[in-house]
């Protein structure tokens, strides 16, 4: 008896937590221009790279283990532009 109030306890936890709403985070960050309006933006920020691990990616575990720990080179003069 006791097995079966647990059961159906779960089963309405899930019915419950099925039917709550999600909230839909929407991507509402304006995107960063230059100039600003009301001038027609020529210019816009997409990233930024701060380290060598940002173009090649996370050095893999095993490579890690064999070769010892890799220390990103950091970017001394990063200067690139895309008009819009």
């Amino acid at each position: 008896m006791k097995k079966r109030i647990i059961i159906i306890s779960f089963i309405n936890a899930l019915i419950f937590i099925s039917c709550s709403g999600s909230e839909h985070l929407s991507n509402s960050i304006e995107p960063v221009v230059f100039p600003p309006a009301p001038d027609e933006p020529r210019i816009q920020y997409l990233t930024s790279f701060s380290t060598s691990t940002d173009f090649t990616g996370k050095q893999a575990a095993i490579t890690s283990f064999i070769t010892g720990k890799e220390e990103p080179l950091p970017i001394l003069k990063p200067m690139a532009w895309q008009l819009v």
